[in-house]
């Protein structure tokens, strides 16, 4: 698991290579040329809600947002149905915290048996609160967002999914990672750290 989360903070830290064109002379990036490198480092695939809407992973779920995600799916018998309820308790706490919305994005990594109704069906087994967004798409798009966020392993296909916990303010272009089970509390102390 460590050697998970270094792997994702890595990826996280280095969407933005000091080494691009439009870093500037000295070679480090200036706060808004490193909001705009991270802007073109997430893809804007497109991926259905449980609701059944269809929404674009960077321009309608994550640009100008706080945001958790999570990798998951609805078959899991391993830590997803220990992470669910762990991270509703986290969204209950971060309600107590701030009045400002997080989003909450769980995708799922087997999108060919996790439909958008069986999303729906296990979004309210958990019974999760509004702005939580269970999603579904194709499995390239899928896991082209997790090899972006760093959670993807091609040797093994639902590799990353679980206890990772990926936090950002797309705005500030303040990213961290930190285990999915973590106490509800430290999830909501990091969520609101990212805000300031």
């Amino acid at each position: 698991m460590k050697k998970l989360l270094m792997r994702v903070t890595a990826a996280l830290l280095v969407t933005a290579p000091l080494w691009a064109s439009d870093a500037p002379p000295t070679g480090m990036f200036t706060a808004d040329r490193r909001v705009q490198a991270l802007r073109r480092h997430f893809p804007d695939v497109k991926l259905v809600t449980h609701e059944g809407q269809t929404r674009r992973f960077y321009q309608d779920l994550v640009q100008g947002k706080l945001v958790l995600i999570n990798f998951m799916y609805t078959r899991c018998e391993g830590s997803c149905p220990r992470v669910t309820p762990n991270l509703v308790k986290a969204q209950t706490e971060l309600g107590k915290r701030t009045q400002r919305r997080v989003a909450m994005l769980s995708i799922t990594v087997d999108p060919k048996n996790d439909t958008a109704q069986a999303l729906k069906e296990y979004a309210r087994q958990f019974r999760v609160g509004p702005g939580w967004h269970f999603l579904t798409g194709k499995k390239p798009e899928i896991d082209h967002i997790r090899r972006r966020l760093g959670v993807y392993d091609p040797d093994d296909q639902k590799s990353g999914h679980m206890n990772v916990l990926i936090i950002g303010n797309e705005a500030t272009g303040s990213w961290v990672a930190l285990p999915a089970l973590s106490l509800p509390s430290d999830i909501a102390d990091t969520a609101v750290r990212l805000m300031r």
